[in-house]
């Protein structure tokens, strides 16, 4: 068991048979002579956020390995070659002789994917970068065979996530990329199946870390998802010839299954209300970009199989196994924008203000250029480009590791015009305020990756949830109009999904309220109240700009005109026909209910007098004319 990290040079031969273990040390074993390992060798951090030591097996002559397991947080690093030496030709140079120095790996498996993390960025403004994962390598001077084992690099750091609550943009870090599996030999390279358990020799192709996301707040935000890093490769170069002795004796491993790009949102802050002596302010815009998914290749290049994954004389090289891989996990990623609500209006400046705007861009798909030139096809299929949700929160946003799910508020009306201002107030009636119109989205969704320098298909959606109405307008004399609707007509991609989006504001009113009366006789001593239709269904009660009040009714009711004071207390006269007999005069004295904005909500309570001269109506079986008067109450409906 390892304590501390270890150095161990030995001037001849060494031989490890026993299992040596040590939490997130390094080791560093070199043999003067030959080196043959059987134990398992396992130093990886079991705190994954830590960075881990390099394991590095070094000999002077022949190397042999088999049956055993290797995991580490930093590289792997196996070879019989000096550290010093690079590249093929340094290789063969390095030779102590004809077979004096070949290597033999049989059933390893050195799994660095869980443990070998590249590290991850820091969060800010400007996340950073993630760190690159670590590879593993096996550098021989003459001849190598690799016979079954499993061979998995380490995972590329996560970019850090970027915040900013103020009008500088948040910035997403890039994720790391996916460590490589570097494979060298002076002379020939052999890969064959294990004999003990017929499985073939396996690299598996690092998964690169996902692009930070970002998270920005403020009246004009800006949030740019960092990008997907590459995914790493397995690259075999031998001075001599490479043989693949049965088929599917060197297989590669899939691409996918890993974190995405950057999603970005930007969140905007509402406009103001206007006030006495300040109009009402829009809402700002809002603009989000999602990062790019991951490349698998190398970037700006085509990667070929052979050639550049596998340099030297290939025989046999139908017998490499690659399978068809999924696009999983390496999509653009997300532009999610969520404007604020216009302003209202005020007593002073009436109309409400535009709801803000949001102009997003989603991420692409992951590139793809590793050309499978036995077969005449990529190895993979392109990744999708990513979405643009309006007035939603994305499914993954930003907490301190980068990604936390979150639900859109329910109900909520995002980028809504603010609503105009209500002058239906007792004794000062004034035109209602115009709704503010609905914000404007703008935005291009994802483009699914690209094979090559020809575009793939799969683009992103596009959705809408409660986004860009217009604001209602406030009650007036003149009956304002509701805002526009926002506008999506600069948004490309195909709408998937949409809730009551982009609607138009309702008009305002025009002073008038609907009163479902409470209607009792209070004096009817001429019998008038069983003809005179006695419970109307309604009673409108309209402020008109001159600062009278009119009360109508259906039916038998009269409709009457008069003065009505700051507390409510009105009275009204009118002349109309009741029973098929006209010109009976009616009087309606009492009190409007009215809201701490001295806006009318119904009739507290009135006095109505029908045939207040006793003139009109017939007069009883005595010859007397007497008025009928009612107390009349009511509520404004709805």
């Amino acid at each position: 068991t390892l304590k501390d990290d270890a150095v161990i040079n030995a001037t001849g031969n060494v031989t490890i048979a026993g299992t040596v273990t040590g939490d997130c040390r390094g080791a560093t074993i070199t043999a003067g002579g030959a080196l043959t390992l059987t134990g398992d060798l396992r130093v990886a951090c079991a705190d994954t956020t830590r960075p881990g030591g390099d394991l590095v097996l070094q000999s002077a002559g022949e190397l042999t390995i088999e049956g055993v397991t290797l995991t580490a947080s930093g590289a792997v690093r196996l070879g019989n070659v000096p550290p010093a030496a690079s590249g093929v030709a340094a290789l063969r140079a390095s030779r102590a002789g004809e077979g004096s120095s070949a290597c033999r790996i049989r059933d390893v498996d050195i799994n660095l994917g869980g443990k070998g993390f590249g590290t991850a960025g820091t969060n800010g403004v400007r996340g950073t970068d993630g760190g690159q994962g670590a590879p593993v390598e096996i550098r021989c001077a003459g001849n190598l065979v690799l016979e079954g084992g499993r061979f998995e690099p380490g995972w590329g750091g996560l970019g850090g996530g970027g915040f900013s609550t103020t009008n500088e943009p948040a910035v997403g870090g890039n994720g790391g990329g996916g460590g490589d599996v570097l494979v060298s030999a002076g002379g020939d390279i052999t890969f064959g199946k294990s004999p003990a358990t017929g499985n073939a020799v396996r690299f598996e192709f690092g998964a690169p870390g996902r692009g930070g996301g970002a998270f920005a707040t403020s009246e004009n935000p800006t949030a740019v998802g960092g990008n997907a890093g590459r995914f790493g490769l397995p690259f075999v170069e031998a001075g001599g010839s490479i043989l693949i002795l049965e088929e599917g004796a060197l297989a590669f491993g899939w691409f996918g299954w890993v974190q995405n790009a950057g999603h970005a949102t930007a969140v905007g802050r509402d406009g103001e209300d206007a006030t006495d002596t300040q109009a009402a302010e829009a809402a700002g815009k809002v603009t989000a970009t999602g990062g790019d998914g991951a490349i698998i290749g190398l970037p700006d290049q085509q990667t070929d199989v052979l050639g550049t994954l596998l340099k030297g004389d290939v025989i046999n090289p139908l017998f490499i196994f690659i399978p068809e891989s999924p696009a999983v996990g390496r999509n653009g990623g997300n532009a999610s924008g969520i404007p604020g609500n216009g302003g209202d209006g005020s007593e002073t400046f009436p109309d409400g203000a535009k709801g803000g705007s949001a102009h997003l861009t989603a991420g692409k798909g992951g590139s793809v250029t590793v050309w499978d030139n036995r077969w005449n096809r990529y190895v993979s299929p392109p990744a999708l480009g990513g979405d643009l949700l309006f007035g939603m929160l994305p499914s993954e946003v930003l907490d301190d590791n980068g990604d936390q799910g979150l639900d859109p508020p329910p109900n909520r009306i995002h980028a809504m015009g603010g609503r105009g201002w209500s002058d239906c107030v007792v004794g000062k009636v004034k035109p209602g305020g115009r709704g503010g119109d609905g914000g404007v989205a703008t935005g291009i969704v994802g483009q699914g990756g690209s094979l090559g320098s020809t575009p793939g298909n799969g683009v992103g959606w596009v959705r809408y949830y409660n986004w860009g109405s217009g604001g209602n307008a406030g009650d007036g004399t003149n009956e304002p109009k509701g805002g526009a609707a926002g506008d999506a007509s600069g948004v490309l991609g195909e709408v998937r999904e949409s809730t009551n989006s982009f609607n138009v504001g309702t008009d305002g009113n025009g002073c008038s309220i609907i009163v479902e009366p409470a209607v009792s006789v209070t004096s009817d001593n001429n019998g008038h109240a069983p003809f005179i239709a006695l419970a109307p269904s309604q009673r409108t009660v309209t402020l008109n700009a001159d600062g009278t009040v009119t009360i109508s009714g259906n039916g038998n009711w009269v409709s009457v005109t008069g003065t009505v004071d700051a507390n409510g207390n009105f009275s009204a006269n009118g002349t109309g026909t009741v029973a098929g007999f006209t010109g009976v005069p009616v009087t309606f004295e009492g009190t409007l209910s009215l809201d701490a904005d001295g806006r009318a909500t119904g009739i507290q309570s009135g006095t109505l007098t029908m045939d207040a001269t006793n003139s009109n109506l017939p007069a009883n079986s005595s010859g007397q004319r007497n008025p009928t008067v009612y107390s009349v109450t009511g509520s404004k409906i709805g």
